[in-house]
């Protein structure tokens, strides 16, 4: 659902016999005219716990773009999954190019 400030809340459900069960929620809010905040929170409902949750932020000026992302996954219930701390930044210059790439979340 996107509104006219160009906010966005993403509800998915995930569903697969006996193997996923999983809520997800994604959001984006602008705050400013030019600085958008990002969250999202996925859980596991089959085992009972949190997959993973980010949070960022991306600002945008006439010509360039500054995004940061810090994205905490937990650790998964059989050990697979190892608790680990991303944090993600990039940089996009308009007609130039970018450094880095904006994760998924932030191009919602």
């Amino acid at each position: 659902m996107t509104d006219l400030r160009n906010d966005v809340l993403q509800v998915e459900y995930r569903y697969t016999r006996d193997k996923i069960r999983q809520f997800n929620l994604y959001a984006k809010i602008r705050t400013l005219n030019s600085l958008y905040l990002y969250g999202s929170y996925r859980y596991n409902l089959l085992d009972k716990w949190r997959v993973d949750s980010a949070y960022g932020a991306v600002y945008q000026a006439q010509c360039w773009t500054v995004g940061l992302l810090v994205e905490d996954i937990n650790q998964s219930p059989s050990g697979t999954q190892k608790k680990e701390l991303k944090v993600q930044a990039y940089v996009t210059f308009l007609g130039m190019g970018s450094l880095g790439r904006p994760p998924r979340l932030m191009s919602l």
